[in-house]
């Protein structure tokens, strides 16, 4: 190895370390209570569509035989704006924001254009289908993180080498409005006669 070489890795050694310092495994300290997060999260609730809502209520039930209800009901808002937004640049899909790269690896399909357009088209058209994928990939991840739901939600947008606790706080935030709002709307989300079947269509 060349003294250059010694240096380079060095430096990335370096920038790992920092990266580590700032995201690691144990800075859930920047996750916590922010009011204005919390207002603004309140105010898009108030004025989301029925449409918005019901995609919301959807997520909330499906997930609720895993205690995540929460957790998915606030990823739904996070990733697509409720369904308002089904894809982005990055390559996310539909309600819960499925990366089709990633999903693409999962089934064991070859990532090029004909696969990507087909199983992107599913995941947008389908909610069952997309949230069936996000709750497992969340489950995934929690098991990942032990249990840590502040780890788990931080993994679910930026993987088990990066977790991004500033998007974990986004998270913890719109779940806390979600339950500010449920005391004005106490059946905006539960459905007691929720037909688990659904994501089986």
């Amino acid at each position: 190895m060349t003294t250059r070489d010694k240096i380079l890795a060095l430096v990335v050694l370096i920038t790992m370390f920092y990266v580590n310092a700032a995201y690691g495994a144990n800075n859930t300290k920047h996750v916590r209570y922010n009011h204005k997060l919390v207002k603004r999260y309140l105010n898009e609730l108030n004025n989301y569509s029925l449409d918005q809502l019901e995609a919301m209520k959807f997520g909330f039930n499906a997930a609720a035989r895993y205690d995540l209800s929460y957790s998915v009901a606030a990823i739904i808002m996070e990733e697509s704006q409720a369904g308002k937004q089904l894809l982005n640049l990055t390559g996310d899909y539909g309600l819960m924001g499925i990366n089709i790269k990633y999903y693409l690896k999962d089934l064991g399909l070859v990532n090029n254009k004909y696969n990507e357009i087909e199983v992107a088209t599913k995941l947008i058209r389908s909610d069952a289908l997309n949230i069936h994928v996000g709750i497992d990939k969340l489950r995934y991840w929690l098991k990942k993180s032990k249990g840590n739901f502040k780890k788990a939600w931080g993994m679910y947008n930026g993987g088990y080498g990066y977790i991004n606790y500033h998007y974990a706080n986004r998270i913890y935030n719109r779940i806390k409005a979600i339950k500010i709002y449920e005391r004005k709307h106490p059946y905006a989300f539960k459905d007691i006669n929720f037909n688990i079947g659904r994501l089986q269509e």
